[in-house]
């Protein structure tokens, strides 16, 4: 299979704060996406395609679909690699993505992306 290579150039902006972990404190974090309205996303029946059949059928499982307009999807983009890069000590960081539709057009979907701190 041929592949290109293609280099992106991407700013991330971090909030700067203080963090006291003895005492609970954890300041700063990551600038809130930008586009998170223009994210759509949906949960239905995991499927894979049957060669044979040349159709697809249900499978075990959940598949999570997330579609979007090009900025949207970019910003994600940008958000996952800022969380993946942010550097704190705590343990529950997390970051709200708000104001995503749903499929049948619901605004009221909420993506919360971890810190790799909680599962390191």
């Amino acid at each position: 299979m041929d592949t290109v290579r293609q280099k992106i150039t991407l700013e991330i902006e971090y909030i700067k704060g203080n963090e006291l972990p003895e005492e609970g404190i954890y300041m700063g974090g990551l600038k809130d996406p930008l586009y998170t309205n223009e994210l759509v996303v949906w949960v239905e029946p995991s499927e894979e395609y049957d060669d044979e059949k040349k159709e697809f059928e249900p499978s075990q499982g959940w598949q999570i679909n997330i579609g979007g307009s090009r900025r949207s999807l970019f910003e994600l983009g940008k958000i996952l690699i800022g969380l993946s890069e942010l550097k704190t000590k705590d343990n529950h960081y997390h970051e709200h993505l708000d104001d995503i539709s749903t499929i049948e057009g619901q605004d009221n979907c909420k993506i919360i992306l971890h810190h790799p701190n909680r599962f390191e």
